[in-house]
């Protein structure tokens, strides 16, 4: 992923897909990933797919993935939660040096994708940057692994 259009585009995806599918966005995004639907389709594809509205890439990509996995539709998109999300992953490529791909899986594996999911603890009325800070402090090992 080269630009931060690519990173908001991807992410929106990610949530309208979560509750497209039933799904959390992190499994919406280990989907989209095993899938191959991120870097075989919706990168390459990005000038064409960022044109097209919800509901079109809502049945494009279910199509695409449920040739690899199976999902379910049930549509509710969380806005707030999407941009905390989106921010969260730009600071943490720009604090620690890595592209948007890596910071997204990194953010996507951890424990604070799945607490903002929840919406535990009211952590997602946090800081971005202090959730990213939180993140890089208290879950090391995503970043180790990344750098395998």
């Amino acid at each position: 992923m080269s630009t931060r259009k690519e990173l908001t585009f991807v992410v929106f995806l990610i949530h309208i897909l979560a509750a497209a599918w039933g799904k959390s966005p992190s499994e919406a995004y280990s989907i989209c990933k095993r899938s191959g639907a991120l870097h075989d389709y919706l990168i390459p594809h990005y000038e064409v797919l960022h044109s097209l509205g919800a509901n079109v890439l809502i049945e494009d990509l279910t199509e695409y993935v449920r040739e690899r996995d199976e999902v379910k539709f049930n549509v509710k998109i969380d806005t707030y939660k999407e941009r905390l999300e989106e921010r969260i992953i730009a600071y943490l490529a720009e604090i620690r040096c890595v592209t948007p791909d890596e910071a997204m899986d990194i953010y996507y594996r951890s424990r604070l994708s799945r607490q903002i999911d929840q919406g535990l603890f009211g952590i997602e009325n946090m800081d971005y940057k202090y959730l990213a800070n939180d993140l890089v402090e208290n879950e090391p090992n995503l970043f180790a692994e990344s750098a395998d």
